[in-house]
């Protein structure tokens, strides 16, 4: 005669609540997405699901995804936008260089902030370029920006 085991859980158990627990997670995770990324994680059935879905979706290690970041700090300029604006499209894409595993050092950040801002910012690049001890990427925006505005009062 075979042998049938039935495995009862008792309200609130261990893993009753760990159940509980994980879904709230998993719910968490759905709630916090854009709409673009929610159907990637709605069919995960764990939490667990959930973030490895997130993590193929958002760290896509190609070789191919690093070369077209790099390609867009090399080719962000300053034309038709603030110094405010050219900082943070480079900082967005050091971000998700970083986010894959390729953080861009601080320097190599510098010298694409200064090759794209343009012949009108020489004066200030040379002294940068120049210093010994390398700017925080706070201190090169606050600088930049500093002397943008000096030029726009020159013009006016």
């Amino acid at each position: 005669m075979p042998l049938y085991l039935t495995i009862f859980f008792l309200p609130d158990s261990p893993f009753e609540l760990w159940i509980r627990q994980d879904q709230s997670i998993r719910h968490a995770i759905l709630t916090s997405v854009s709409e673009p990324i929610a159907p990637y994680i709605s069919a995960a059935k764990t939490s667990q699901q959930a973030w490895k879905t997130l993590a193929n979706v958002y760290a896509n290690h190609s070789r191919s995804r690093v070369f077209t970041l790099k390609e867009g700090l090399q080719n962000t300029c300053y034309e038709n936008c603030t110094v405010s604006e050219l900082l943070h499209q480079l900082k967005v894409l050091a971000n998700e260089l970083a986010v894959i595993d390729k953080p861009l050092p601080n320097d190599d950040l510098t010298v694409y902030a200064l090759n794209g801002i343009g012949l009108e910012f020489r004066e200030i690049s040379a002294s940068i370029r120049a210093r010994d001890e390398p700017l925080s990427f706070e201190e090169l925006h606050d600088r930049l920006v500093a002397h943008e505005e000096s030029m726009h009062k020159e013009e006016t």
